[in-house]
C-alpha cells in the first residue's frame, strides 16, 4: 500500500505536514494524471449488484480523508442509511497537502477549466476499467471554486456523472459561466446560512467584498437555473460548510430511486 497523505492532512500547514510521519491508510493509492494527482479509496466490500458508487471530490487536500471515512462508515450501516459501498477519489496536486493555490484557481475557475475536465474523465475512466461502477450513481462534488467548476462541467460534459453536488459556489468568480435546467439530472447546491452575514463594524473591507459577491442569492439563483436542489445550511459559514456537506452529498448519492 502506497504512502498517500501526512496526519495532518488538511488541518496543518506545509511545516506541520512536512514534519509529520507518512499515515497510510488502507484500501487508498495516488494515481498521477499529468499535473494533477488523484488519491483514492477503494470499498472493502464486494459491489452491489449495479455497481459500486462514486464520488471524484474536488480539492482532495479539504475534502478527500473526511468524505472517504464519512462513505465508509455510513456504507457500514446500510440497512439503515441506505449507501451502498462507494468508491471515493479526490483530485489534488503533487504537493504535501494535495493543494497548489495558483493551480487550483487556474483549473476550477480560469483558462484550464476544459484540462480538469479531461482530468475528471480520465479518473472516472481508470476506476471504470478496475471496478465496476453504476452509472446512475456518478457524483462530482465541489466546494468554493470546485463548485464552480462542479456547474461548468455539468453544463459542458453532463455525461461526466448522474448527481453533483455545489457547496458555497463561487459564481462571482465565473462571469461567463452557463447555466440551464438539467431535470434528469441530481443536483445539489447548498450554501452555508452564515455566508451572508458579514457586519461592517467587525471588518468594513470584507463585509463589502462579501456583499458584492452575495453568496447566498447567486446560489439561490444558480439552483433555480439549474433546477438543483437547493439548502441554506444554518449556522455555517464559507468553511464550516465543508464536513457536513460531504455527508450530506454520500446520502445525496444514494437517496434516489
Amino acid at each position: 500500500m502506497r504512502r498517500v497523505l501526512a496526519l495532518m492532512l488538511a488541518l496543518a500547514g506545509p511545516a506541520q505536514a512536512a514534519a509529520a510521519d507518512p499515515l497510510t491508510l488502507a484500501g487508498t493509492e495516488v494515481l498521477d494524471l499529468g499535473p494533477r494527482r488523484a488519491v483514492i479509496a477503494w470499498p472493502d466490500a464486494p459491489p452491489p449488484a449495479a455497481g459500486y458508487g462514486l464520488i471524484v471530490a474536488l480539492d482532495a487536500g479539504w475534502t478527500f480523508a473526511t468524505l472517504r471515512d464519512t462513505a465508509g462508515l455510513q456504507a457500514q450501516r446500510g440497512g439503515v442509511t441506505g449507501v451502498r459501498p462507494t468508491v471515493v477519489v479526490g483530485l489534488g496536486y503533487p504537493t504535501e497537502n494535495l493543494i497548489d493555490q495558483p493551480a487550483r484557481k487556474a483549473d476550477l475557475v480560469g483558462p484550464h477549466r476544459d484540462q480538469m475536465l479531461d482530468t475528471v474523465e480520465a479518473a472516472v475512466d481508470r476506476v471504470a476499467a478496475r471496478v465496476p461502477l453504476d452509472p446512475d450513481r456518478r457524483m462530482i462534488l465541489g466546494h468554493s471554486f470546485g463548485a464552480a467548476f462542479v456547474l461548468y462541467a455539468l453544463e459542458e460534459r453532463p455525461g461526466i456523472a448522474s448527481h453533483w453536488v455545489a457547496g458555497s459556489p463561487s459564481v462571482w468568480a465565473v462571469p461567463d459561466l452557463p447555466l440551464t435546467r438539467h431535470p434528469g439530472d441530481h443536483v445539489l447546491i447548498a450554501v452555508g446560512g452564515e455566508e451572508g452575514a458579514h457586519p461592517p463594524m467587525h471588518n468594513p473591507a470584507r463585509a463589502e467584498k462579501m456583499a458584492r459577491r452575495d453568496m447566498i442569492g447567486r446560489a439561490r439563483d444558480a439552483a433555480h437555473r439549474t433546477g438543483a436542489t437547493f439548502r441554506i445550511v444554518p449556522g455555517e459559514d464559507h468553511g464550516s460548510l465543508i464536513p457536513g456537506l460531504l455527508a450530506d452529498a454520500v446520502g445525496f448519492l444514494w437517496s434516489e430511486g
